[in-house]
């Protein structure tokens, strides 16, 4: 399955927002320039659907 992270800097420690589509990561970037970050940008995340590959993700996810 297929997620769009997008990232920001310069407001406060970071931003991240996760999307379903790339619609979506389109207006998050939108809105997160119009807030006031700066580097803003989108990266398509391949996510495992299966149990196992989804716990190995997210807890390397949290590690970061």
């Amino acid at each position: 399955m297929n997620l769009y992270k997008t990232t920001g800097d310069g407001v406060s420690p970071g931003r991240v927002r996760w999307s379903g589509s790339q619609a979506a990561s389109s207006k998050d970037r939108v809105a997160m320039k119009k807030q006031g970050y700066l580097d803003v940008g989108t990266n398509e995340v391949d996510v495992p659907t299966n149990k196992a590959g989804l716990i190995e993700f997210l807890n390397k996810l949290g590690a970061v």
